[in-house]
């Protein structure tokens, strides 16, 4: 495996570090459909943290662009209430409203595409170098 590659975009006031492996890279030179990777920070009984690929951002704010496909938002949600089932079904969200949402959006995004499926984490230290 290759060198990553990295970028830096901005996320509302905050500079996201977008990490990417070759394969990610190559995947993303190839497509011809827009991409969109949003970073969801799930609160309820418990906090998730997932990247979402999509075809399009739901909303527009709070939105980065890598080039004209691909782009990159962070969108946390909540439940209106916190059942146990939550943890094993998929529950209904709604978006969070953060008074200073720059002091919670991720520092970095890491992606990797493996077969045919994109895999990506982030978090909210900045990365070593």
């Amino acid at each position: 495996m290759g060198i990553n590659a990295t970028r830096q975009i901005k996320i509302g006031d905050r500079e996201l570090q977008v990490v990417l492996t070759q394969r990610a890279q190559s995947a993303l030179d190839r497509a011809d459909q827009p991409v969109h990777f949003e970073m969801e920070l799930y609160f309820s009984c418990l906090i998730r943290k997932r990247v979402n690929v999509l075809s399009a951002p739901r909303k527009q704010d709070s939105l980065a662009k890598l080039n004209n496909l691909v782009s990159v938002s962070f969108r946390p949600v909540m439940t209106k209430h916190c059942r146990i089932n939550d943890i094993v079904d998929e529950p209904d969200v709604i978006d969070f409203p953060l008074q200073h949402d720059s002091r919670i959006v991720p520092r970095w995004l890491s992606l990797d595409y493996s077969r045919g499926a994109w895999r990506g984490d982030f978090g909210f230290t900045p990365l070593a170098h």
